[in-house]
């Protein structure tokens, strides 16, 4: 198949290859349902439905339901309600290595692309260890849902074992985040690159401002890509001559972040350049960044990647003799800021409680990855030993 639809422009072709899953093998007969479902593609969207109101929950869990969705019609080439255990085996295993490629993994440069557009592709490769069990989280959560709406008559899923990838230790994990720190020439190139981004043109000058305000609302307030293209300058909030950020994360819980004066600047100058008001305020409902192709709709979530992406591509060039700072840098996302903000917090002396405020924490062990001892002072220590004779 040469263009792959989404997930709306699915129950045309669910329809001609007889995959509807009105005659599903695993469809409840024998209870009334509870819901008006007559096909797979019609339940998924109900149970889509139930998180209409949290809008990063359901573009993820869409994005997984849609992946289901199609591996069903192109490989398995049965409906979602006729799988059984052994298909949920193949399907981890799809997971793992989307394959043939061509049909399913994005090409190089293809991170622009939009869902139903031509080229797009659902997967970038396999899944990493933490993305598959959010992938297979969210499935579970589906199949349980349609079987507790007596739409499918058993849950298959119910005999898989939880996928038991070894839970990370904290100081493993605190290695795989150091992995995703930059080192001081690492961030002061980034740094360079922007201050160094053309900006002759009129064009060039709008896209170097709302570059910087971008990588700053990523690093000072360790913002999350939805965060940034959800929210609106009301999030802005003055309060006893004191600027805040109140933001709604996961779970939709509301926190406030202090902001950070040098960003305030980056807001003043994004504005003025702009020619809005010098400050935000409450009533002010406009996205925090527009896209430059629809003023009246904020950037997406897909171009804040490639945004960053083109930054640190520029970035790493700085580096022509170090192919390990080139391939950091290569691998480097928005989310990166995110860590970066986090550990700058640490290495600062914050206090545990407040960076776990300021990150967002539900956890404060996910706040205690970033809080380690200096590690160059640990490395002079150990070097200090002799040998001994």
């Amino acid at each position: 198949m040469n263009q792959l639809p989404r997930l709306e422009t699915l129950p045309e072709l669910l329809l001609t290859q007889d995959l509807s899953g009105e005659a599903g093998t695993n469809r409840c007969t024998d209870k009334k349902p509870l819901i008006q479902a007559k096909n797979d593609y019609e339940a998924v969207h109900t149970w889509l439905n139930e998180y209409a109101h949290k809008q990063t929950t359901y573009q993820s869990y869409r994005k997984e339901a849609e992946r289901l969705l199609l591996w069903c019609v192109l490989q398995a080439q049965k409906p979602l309600s006729s799988l059984n255990r052994d298909d949920f085996d193949v399907y981890l295993e799809f997971l793992d290595d989307p394959q043939p490629k061509n049909v399913w993994c994005k090409k190089r440069g293809g991170y622009g692309i939009k869902r139903g557009e031509k080229g797009w592709k659902p997967f970038v490769g396999g899944l990493s260890e933490s993305a598959k069990r959010t992938a297979v989280s969210i499935i579970k959560s589906l199949m349980s849902y349609l079987h507790e709406a007596r739409y499918l008559d058993s849950n298959p899923l119910v005999l898989m074992r939880s996928i038991k990838h070894r839970q990370q230790s904290l100081e493993e994990q605190k290695l795989n985040i150091h992995e995703r720190i930059l080192e001081q020439d690492e961030w002061q190139a980034l740094i360079q690159t922007l201050d160094e981004w053309p900006a002759e043109t009129p064009e060039e000058k709008n896209e170097k401002i709302r570059l910087k305000l971008l990588v700053g609302l990523l690093f000072f307030l360790g913002l999350r890509v939805n965060d940034v293209s959800t929210s609106q300058w009301s999030a802005f909030k003055k309060i006893n001559d004191l600027w805040w950020f109140y933001v709604r994360g996961k779970g939709g819980k509301l926190a406030k972040i202090p902001v950070n004066n040098e960003l305030l600047n980056l807001v003043i100058d994004y504005r003025l350049h702009f020619e809005m008001p010098l400050y935000p305020n409450a009533e002010d409902n406009t996205p925090l960044i527009v896209s430059f192709r629809n003023s009246a709709k904020p950037i997406g979530d897909r171009q804040i990647n490639q945004l960053i992406k083109e930054l640190a591509k520029k970035a790493a060039e700085k580096f022509p003799d170090n192919l390990a700072k080139q391939k950091k840098l290569g691998k480097l996302s928005p989310h990166w800021f995110r860590h970066q903000f986090a550990s700058i917090q640490a290495s600062l002396g914050i206090a545990p409680e407040q960076i776990q405020q300021n990150m967002r924490h539900a956890n404060h062990q996910t706040t205690m990855i970033y809080i380690h001892t200096n590690e160059e002072r640990r490395h002079e220590a150990v070097n200090s030993i002799g040998w001994i004779k």
